[in-house]
């Protein structure tokens, strides 16, 4: 939870993505300054790992996201995640299609030079 909330804290970051359940414990446990959860967005299939999206960097061509929904009263969570024994619904996946292109490798050489620093950091 340290982690994710000093990633949280810093401007360059846009979202976080975690687990529901680790979205609903970190709510539950935090007793100080809860603004930094407006950045955690919970997303199924994260719990042994998070995302991080970053702000667009000045004169790139990404698009910048709209900021995160204002704090409001927390909804109950669902009951699969207050009784973790319970399994969480699978939800139906659409069929791949075969004509889906598979994206190719890109090498860093490609990238744009910011994005060539961070593959270099030590």
């Amino acid at each position: 939870m340290a982690i994710i909330r000093a990633a949280a804290g810093d401007a360059r970051v846009e979202r976080i993505f975690v687990d529901p359940v680790v979205k609903v414990a970190m709510c539950q446990s935090e007793t100080g300054n809860r603004a930094w959860l407006r950045k955690v967005r919970p997303i199924n299939n994260h719990d042994y790992h998070f995302h991080v999206r970053l702000s667009c960097p000045a004169g790139s061509s990404c698009r910048t996201q709209d900021p995160p929904p204002q704090a409001m009263a927390a909804p109950r969570p669902p009951e699969w995640i207050l009784e973790p024994h319970r399994p969480q619904p699978r939800q139906a996946r659409a069929p791949r299609s075969r004509t889906t292109a598979t994206r190719a490798a890109i090498r860093l050489s490609e990238m744009p030079r910011q994005c060539q620093v961070v593959g270099t950091a030590r």
